[in-house]
């Protein structure tokens, strides 16, 4: 897992042709937005529906 800090604004990019962008902090969330072909599925995954994956990555 890559862990990154970045500022509202910036961006990143996943390859050749996927791009997250950080559109804006609110409180403790903050706002994506991504950039990606039609046939790559994009998913919003909680926390709480994988804890055993943060626990192995400690």
């Amino acid at each position: 897992m890559l862990t990154l800090r970045i500022k509202a604004g910036e961006c990143i990019t996943i390859g050749d042709n996927i791009s997250v962008h950080v559109y804006r902090w609110r409180g403790d969330s903050v706002e994506l937005a991504v950039n990606a072909p039609k046939e790559i599925a994009v998913r919003r995954k909680r926390v709480e529906e994988a804890p055993e994956i943060l626990l192995r990555e400690k």
